[in-house]
Order: C-alpha cells, then sequence, then structure tokens
C-alpha cells in the first residue's frame, strides 16, 4: 500500500514537472522511519509535496514546508538528506522562506544542520537576515542573530539597520545594535539609520539610535 501511495505521488511530481531533487526529497519521506502509520507518511508526503506550487517556482519541499512553519515536515525531511541550502527560481533557500513568515522553530531547526548558509542570498540580493527585517519579524531576527546572522550586512549600500529603520520597528533596530551593528554606515544617499528615521517620520527608532549613540560616547 504504502509503495503504491509513493508511486503515485511520483507521476504527480513528474507531471507537474518537478526536479529530481525535489522529487528525492519526496523520496526520503517514505523511506524515513519517523512514521509507523501509512496514513501519517501519505499526509506527510501531500502536506511537502505540493507538486504543482513547488513547479512554478522551483520550490523544493523543504522550501515548501520552511514557509509554512511546518516543524516535523522539515525535521524529516533534514533527516532524510534534504539540501538545506537549495534554493528556488528566486534563489529562495529554506531559512529565507522561513525568516521571511517569522517561523523561529523552524529557523532553530534549519540552523541544526552545519551546512547551513546564513548569508545565501536571493535574486535581490536579500539574506534571511534582511528578508526578516524587511518583514517586521522581530523574533525571527533575533533567532537569526542569535546564530551568527551578519548585522552589519550590506547591499546596494543600504545596511540592515538602515532597512530596518525604514520598516520603522525600534525592537528591531535595538536587536540589531545589541547584536554589533554599526550605526554610523551611511547608504547612498550618505544617510545613516538615524537620518533615515528621522527624515522618514519614525520617532521610536531615532529615540532608539539616538540612546545607542548616547551610551557610546
Amino acid at each position: 500500500m504504502k509503495k503504491f501511495i509513493f508511486g503515485m505521488f511520483i507521476v504527480i511530481l513528474v507531471s507537474a514537472g518537478c526536479t529530481e531533487a525535489q522529487k528525492q526529497q519526496v523520496t526520503s519521506i517514505f523511506s524515513a522511519n519517523t512514521y509507523n502509520n501509512v496514513n501519517q507518511t501519505i499526509q506527510q508526503a501531500a502536506a511537502v509535496s505540493s507538486a504543482q506550487v513547488a513547479a512554478m517556482e522551483g520550490d523544493t519541499p523543504l522550501i515548501l514546508a520552511s514557509r509554512r512553519g511546518d516543524l516535523k515536515a522539515v525535521q524529516t525531511l533534514l533527516a532524510g538528506g534534504a539540501d538545506v541550502n537549495a534554493a528556488n527560481e528566486k534563489g529562495f533557500t529554506s531559512l529565507m522562506a522561513a525568516s521571511q513568515e517569522g517561523h523561529v522553530e523552524v529557523i532553530k531547526a534549519l540552523s541544526a544542520n552545519k551546512k547551513l548558509d546564513l548569508e545565501a542570498m536571493n535574486w535581490n540580493m536579500d539574506t534571511a537576515l534582511m528578508l526578516a527585517v524587511q518583514n517586521n519579524q522581530l523574533e525571527a531576527v533575533k533567532a537569526l542573530l542569535a546564530i551568527g546572522a551578519q548585522p552589519n550586512y550590506a547591499k546596494a549600500g543600504m545596511t540592515v539597520l538602515i532597512a530596518a529603520s525604514y520598516k520603522g520597528n525600534p525592537d528591531i533596530v535595538r536587536a540589531l545594535l545589541e547584536a554589533g551593528a554599526d550605526a554610523s554606515v551611511v547608504d547612498e544617499n550618505n544617510e545613516s539609520a538615524l537620518d533615515v528615521a528621522l527624515n522618514t517620520n519614525k520617532p521610536a527608532v531615532a529615540a532608539v539610535l539616538r540612546e545607542y549613540q548616547n551610551k557610546k560616547r
């Protein structure tokens, strides 16, 4: 029964145009010893295969599970040998997907893999930390910083801290500063994070940055 259902899933994946890597990751679910019940195995595979969605942007099952925050699926796929750094057609990895959606437990699960690339960039040169900042995911930002994400990453002159100033979340700005973000760096417009906060009417962010500056004096 299990082999028959497995075969059906592979047929679906092939018809949806999924890659060999995606098929192999779905295979890992069926070969893993995590589930003793056939129905559970079927449900898990169905949840992380999502073949039609995966075919559109090249999402692997691990990326899909990470985006949904499905911790059990993520753990199963990793245990089955899924590539933790595999990216879709837009350069999004599983860590980026989890960070963008704020799935802290998934971030922690992915970080247990020593091969995880914390500083991988998508097609827009965003790292997982930059995506977490841009989407106001405070807990994800804290989790990424805790596992070693670089607080001074910059793309096209915009640092993570400056991006946080634009978003206007003072708690994220504080977390970045405490992790070692350099508030003196300026962007292409010669504006620092404080300048951005003042020019975009983000008084709470400006207050945090001024407080930090005063502590350093």
